[in-house]
Formats: structure tokens, C-alpha cells, sequence
């Protein structure tokens, strides 16, 4: 989107609503970091997550299996 003296960059979408939902959420779960169920189950190395469980995300009708990524 833009001209060709200022270009501006977005990205729309279900993935992204529901990602900045999951960093909305960080606070009240007192995580760093939240990954829904999709992007835990390309993670390589699984022992870094720990299940939250399914939490009700605004927007969404069903919800989401939550992970929490653990040092």
C-alpha cells in the first residue's frame, strides 16, 4: 500500500487476530510468549511448550488450544 515516496505494510487475517489476542493475554497468564495450537505443532522442540489449555479468544467461536514457551 503506498506511493512511491512512502510505502506502508500490513497484514490482515485470522492468524494474526488471534496472535495479537495470545499477546494481549501474556500478562494475565504471566507468560512471554503464547502460541496457539497451529504454530505448536511445527515447533521442533516440543519440551519448550507447556499447555495452557483451550482458552476463549475474542473473535473466534471455537477456542484455542494455548501453549506457553518455557526457557
Amino acid at each position: 500500500m503506498g506511493s512511491e515516496d512512502r510505502l506502508e505494510y500490513t497484514v490482515i487475517g485470522d492468524a494474526v487476530n488471534v496472535a495479537s489476542r495470545l499477546q494481549a493475554m501474556t500478562r494475565e497468564l504471566d507468560a512471554t510468549i503464547l502460541v496457539a495450537d497451529a504454530t505448536a505443532r511445527v515447533v521442533s522442540d516440543r519440551r519448550s511448550l507447556e499447555e495452557i489449555g483451550q482458552l476463549a479468544v475474542r473473535g473466534r467461536h471455537e477456542p484455542v488450544t494455548v501453549y506457553a514457551v518455557r526457557r
